[in-house]
């Protein structure tokens, strides 16, 4: 929440309800999810906060969207946020796991781009498998 006031935001109920539901998931979360998840916990919000929070704190990096399953994670590193992350997600169980990008692979994307005129600002990537621990269950 520190990012929220030192950006001169207001730490709210909604924020901190709309965050809380994030960090208790290993899967991401569309907002009608987020919504039902803070609503089962007996928190007390609308959808139009939900969306809300969820543009302000993805703003900040305190949770990112995950487009192929268009949901939202709580960022789960720690200390300075780097600038380019991945998510590994499983197909099986849906659990998402973030890793920063290694500088070389960044390089590499960012080099590759600029050959064709494109100036990137941030590097997202989304990798599609199964997890350790499905890949324990299934064996």
């Amino acid at each position: 929440m520190d990012r929220l006031r030192r950006s001169g935001l207001r730490v709210t109920s909604a924020r901190l309800l709309v965050l809380r539901a994030l960090r208790e998931s290993e899967k991401p979360l569309s907002a009608a999810q987020v919504y039902a998840s803070v609503k089962g916990g007996g928190g007390h919000i609308d959808m139009v906060s939900v969306y809300r929070s969820l543009s302000i704190l993805a703003s900040l990096d305190l949770v990112h969207h995950v487009g192929s399953v268009d949901g939202f994670v709580a960022c789960r590193m720690s200390g300075e946020h780097p600038e380019s992350i991945a998510h590994l997600l499983c197909n099986a169980c849906g659990v998402a796991e973030e890793r920063e990008i290694p500088l070389d692979v960044l390089k590499a994307i960012v080099v590759d781009a600029k050959t064709t005129g494109f100036g990137s600002e941030t590097v997202r990537i989304e990798v599609m498998g199964t997890c350790r621990a499905c890949q324990l269950n299934a064996s």
